[in-house]
């Protein structure tokens, strides 16, 4: 195996926008990537109080990083996501994959999602960090 695979439990329930696991293959190297949120390129959080929109500018800062890096949005093979309103990411569900699928593609890491208290940036809804596992000979920078 030279890629990363998704895997999902047989005989559990199908997951919905995410992997069960990931394994990934020979000739990859890991990539941990730090906790992102919806920082401008001056690091101000932008679009306050728009969980959706806060979500794709995460995802668009994630991606840079990742592609930074030498990877690409298949080479994710863990996600966590923190928000402080999980009701509201629950009710917004729709526009929130799309906003992934938008960023991301149709990629589906394994991923938890967590509610949390407060996040260390003011006005920050989410924050998102992740494992990627990219190809040895993928170039960075």
């Amino acid at each position: 195996m030279t890629a990363n695979e998704h895997v999902n439990a047989p005989g559990f329930v199908d997951p919905v926008g995410y992997s069960d696991a990931t394994r990934s293959g020979d000739g990859r190297r890991l990539v941990f990537l730090a906790g992102h949120v919806a920082f401008d390129k001056e690091r101000r959080i932008v679009h306050a109080g728009d969980l959706v929109a806060q979500v794709r500018q995460t995802l668009h800062n994630l991606r840079g990083t990742l592609e930074a890096a030498g990877g690409h949005p298949e080479d994710l093979v863990k996600l966590t996501i923190h928000t402080m309103d999980v009701p509201a990411w629950r009710a917004q569900l729709g526009p929130i994959g799309a906003a992934w699928r938008d960023v991301l593609g149709r990629v589906f890491p394994a991923t938890t999602l967590l509610g949390i208290a407060e996040l260390f940036d003011d006005g920050a809804l989410v924050e998102i960090d992740g494992i990627a596992a990219v190809p040895i000979d993928a170039p960075s920078g």
